[in-house]
C-alpha cells in the first residue's frame, strides 16, 4: 500500500457513517452507507416467519437451563469437573451481523444474516460435543472436507457419458434440521462408534 492508500483506508475505518463488510460471496469487499446496512437490518429480523418478538431478554434462563444440565452432567460422572467449568459461560455474548448480497443486486444489496457463536452461551459446549461428533461426521459416505477433498474424490472416478456434476445451495441448512431429529441422528451415529453406552 502507497501512504495515500494507508491514509485513505484509516480514514475509512474512522468513518462511522459507512459500513465495510465481505461480500457474501466472490471474496470482494462491500461499503454501505450505515443508513442502508441498518435498514436491511430491521427488514431481515421483520420477516415475522422466520422471528418473533421476544417479551423479555431470555439469556438469564438459558444461562440457568443450561447450569443445571451441566450439573446434572457432572453428578452423573459424564462430565468431569474440569469439563463443566469449561462449558458454563459465565458472561457470553450475543452478536448478529449481515454480509451483504452484491451478486443478487450491487445497487441494493440483500443481506445474508449471520449469528455469530463466538463466545455465546452455548460456543463452550458445541466445541466439546464437536470433538466426538467429527470423527462419526467423518465416516459418513456424504463427508466433503474441502474443494481439495472433492477433486480427490473425482479424480478416482471413471468418467462416462451423460455423467453431470452438480453443485447446491441450501438455504438455511442447520436451522432447517429439526432437533429432534438432529439429536436422534447424532445418538445413532455415537452409539454405532461406541461414544455413547446404554446403562
Amino acid at each position: 500500500m502507497t501512504k495515500l492508500e494507508k491514509e485513505a483506508m484509516i480514514k475509512m475505518q474512522q468513518n462511522n457513517n459507512i459500513i465495510i463488510r465481505p461480500a457474501d460471496k466472490g471474496g470482494g469487499i462491500v461499503i454501505l452507507n450505515k443508513r442502508d446496512y441498518d435498514n436491511e437490518a430491521m427488514n431481515i429480523l421483520g420477516d415475522e416467519k422466520t422471528y418473533k418478538l421476544l417479551k423479555k431478554e431470555p439469556t438469564e434462563d438459558f444461562k440457568e437451563e443450561l447450569r443445571e444440565l451441566v450439573q446434572k452432567g457432572k453428578s452423573e460422572g459424564i462430565l468431569s469437573k474440569n469439563e463443566s467449568l469449561y462449558i458454563d459461560m459465565k458472561n457470553p455474548k450475543i452478536a448478529i451481523y449481515q454480509n451483504l448480497k452484491i451478486h443478487n443486486d450491487v445497487r441494493k444489496p440483500p443481506g445474508r444474516p449471520i449469528v455469530s457463536g463466538v463466545e455465546c452461551l452455548t460456543s463452550a459446549l458445541s466445541k466439546y460435543i464437536d470433538q466426538f461428533l467429527q470423527p462419526c461426521a467423518q465416516t459418513l459416505p456424504s463427508y466433503l472436507k474441502d474443494t481439495k477433498h472433492v477433486l480427490q474424490i473425482l479424480k478416482d472416478i471413471k468418467w462416462k457419458e451423460g455423467y453431470i456434476i452438480g453443485t447446491l445451495d441450501v438455504k438455511s441448512l442447520y436451522t432447517v434440521i429439526e432437533n429432534g431429529k438432529g439429536c436422534a441422528a447424532a445418538k445413532h451415529f455415537l452409539y454405532q462408534k461406541g461414544e455413547l453406552t446404554t446403562t
